[in-house]
């Protein structure tokens, strides 16, 4: 609904652009933010470009579990960013998932699950890197990853790179095995005992 570059243009932004595969982006282009029907690909990111041609930041948030092509996603990111453009992407992160066994973040439209080394790797030979990363504890733990351009000026923080365990993997899998056998449980007593049981369910948390 075009709320958040609402905001950013609100509090400062000279311009906004909006790019969503949504077909209801009436709502946002009816308040005067522009946004383009869909997926950040070759088309759109020209798109952009020639209607933004100087873009000082550009947003992802919570999309790139989403997609599954992370390399096309950097090179459409090469097509929109200048010299110093600054890149914010927001997902869900892979070590909360594990040390707090949120398998219930686990779901169809979500195709990876995102690190600090998974970025640093998709990024070896490519025209970007990792300026700094900010973790928060939005969605079960979510990390901000700010990435710029290699020729940037500007010195990148030092980022702490996580160390997971292969048998991380192993212990995921029998906690939440647990967890849902205790559910299952609990759910079988109360049924016993004539207790009436109600379930909700939210998309997307």
């Amino acid at each position: 609904d075009g709320h958040f570059l609402k905001f950013c243009k609100e509090h400062g932004a000279e311009s906004v652009l909006g790019i969503d595969p949504a077909t209801n982006l009436k709502p946002a282009n009816d308040s005067g933010i522009i946004s383009i029907c869909g997926m950040f690909d070759g088309i759109s990111a020209a798109i952009a470009h020639t209607a933004m041609p100087k873009v000082d930041v550009i947003v992802a948030r919570h999309v790139m579990a989403h997609i599954d092509d992370w390399q096309g996603f950097v090179r459409h990111l090469d097509a929109v960013a200048q010299k110093d453009t600054l890149i914010v992407i927001e997902v869900p992160y892979l070590v909360d998932l594990l040390r707090n066994c949120e398998f219930d973040s686990v779901y169809s439209e979500h195709l990876s699950y995102v690190s600090i080394r998974s970025i640093e790797a998709l990024l070896k030979h490519s025209a970007f890197h990792i300026h700094n990363v900010v973790h928060f504890p939005i969605h079960g733990g979510a990390m901000v990853f700010m990435l710029r351009r290699n020729d940037c000026a500007k010195q990148p923080c030092w980022i702490p790179f996580e160390q997971i365990h292969p048998t991380a993997w192993d212990d995921f899998t029998l906690r939440a095995q647990r967890r849902i056998d205790d559910l299952r449980f609990r759910v079988r007593t109360m049924a016993a005992y004539g207790m009436t049981i109600a379930g909700y369910g939210a998309s997307a948390k």
